[in-house]
C-alpha cells in the first residue's frame, strides 16, 4: 500500500508500507521536491488524489500542484495574481458531487477554472466573509460546501455563502 503525504519541509513524500499485525511498516519513503521559476517548493499543506492518478496537492505561496502519480510529470496551477500571493497559499480542496473542484486558500475560496489551467474566486452574491483564511471543507449530501475559517464556520451553496462566526444562541 501507499500513503501520500504533504510536508512543510521535506516536499511530497511516498511511503510504501505494509501490515504486520496490529502494525503498519514502512518499507520504503521516496521524496519528491517541485521546482517553480528556479526555486524549490516543498512547502506543501494539503494533498487529495483523485480517480485518475492525479495528486493536487496544495502550496505555500505557489498554488496548487498537479502531480501524476504514475510519470512523476507535474504542473503549477495558480490564481495569476502577483507571485506569492496569499490567495495561493492553498490550506485545503474537496472535490464536489457536481465536478466542481474547490481550493480553501490564506485569501478565501477557489476554484478550478474550467481549462483546469487557472484558479479563479468563487462568486459570492452575499456579502459574507469567503475571503477569510479556509482551513478545511466538506461536502455534505445536499451539496453545501462548510469550511472552516479563521472566523468560524462558513456555508456555500449556489453562489450564496452565510457565516456562522456568531451561532444564534
Amino acid at each position: 500500500s501507499v500513503l501520500w503525504l504533504a510536508t512543510s519541509t521535506y516536499g511530497l513524500l511516498r511511503v510504501s508500507y505494509f501490515k504486520s499485525g496490529k502494525s503498519l511498516i514502512a518499507k520504503d519513503v521516496k521524496a519528491f521536491e517541485f521546482e517553480r521559476n528556479k526555486k524549490t517548493v516543498n512547502d506543501l499543506f494539503s494533498v487529495r488524489k483523485d480517480n485518475n492518478g492525479i495528486l493536487w496537492i496544495g502550496s505555500r505561496g505557489d498554488g496548487v500542484i498537479r502531480f501524476n502519480v504514475n510519470s512523476y510529470e507535474y504542473s503549477f496551477i495558480t490564481s495569476g495574481k502577483q507571485f506569492n500571493s496569499p490567495v495561493d497559499d492553498i490550506l485545503t480542496s474537496c472535490y464536489a458531487h457536481d465536478s466542481t473542484f474547490y481550493f480553501g486558500s490564506c485569501a478565501g475560496l477557489l476554484k478550478l477554472s474550467e481549462s483546469g489551467e487557472k484558479l479563479t474566486e468563487v462568486p459570492n452574491k452575499t456579502r459574507s466573509g469567503m475571503r477569510e483564511m479556509i482551513h478545511g471543507m466538506q461536502e455534505d449530501k445536499t451539496g453545501c460546501l462548510w469550511m472552516s475559517t479563521n472566523r468560524g464556520l462558513e456555508k456555500y451553496y449556489a453562489g450564496f455563502a452565510h457565516d456562522y462566526s456568531e451561532l444564534e444562541r
